[in-house]
């Protein structure tokens, strides 16, 4: 331990080891790659332990949500923050207005997150200015 100018006591840093490839470090690379577990219904797809953290969430189930998607007077329009995906707001079949947020993934439609609509995109979906 060495003094500064101000009288602090401080610690020359040592230079970082290298270290070689461990255990842990393998085992961080190996969970990156890991498959999440995808559903599949249809033309959509979504990850099941997403699905039921959004049911949990916005009580919205993806399956329904899908259905929605098939109402062919829905609305859709582009994320402003995220470019690649796309936006719904549609009839679900129990009679909800739904708002879908959705991505594409090579052929499948990958749902990301389902919510009720709120007044003003319920508004958007019925037309009123």
């Amino acid at each position: 331990m060495e003094n500064d100018r101000c009288g602090r006591r401080w610690q020359q840093r040592r230079e970082p080891r290298l270290r070689p490839l461990g255990a842990a470090t393998r085992n961080r690379r190996r969970c990156y790659g890991r498959a999440v577990p995808t559903v599949v219904y249809g033309d959509f797809e979504w990850d099941e332990e997403k699905a039921e953290a959004n049911a949990a969430k916005h009580g919205v189930r993806f399956d329904e949500a899908a259905q929605a998607l098939t109402d062919p007077y829905s609305v859709d329009f582009a994320d402003a923050l995220h470019p690649d995906r796309l936006v719904t707001v549609a009839m679900s079949p129990e009679e909800r207005i739904l708002y879908v947020v959705t991505t594409q993934r090579g052929p499948q439609t990958r749902i990301i997150s389902a919510r009720r609509a709120n007044t003003h995109e319920r508004r958007i979906y019925e037309g009123d200015p």
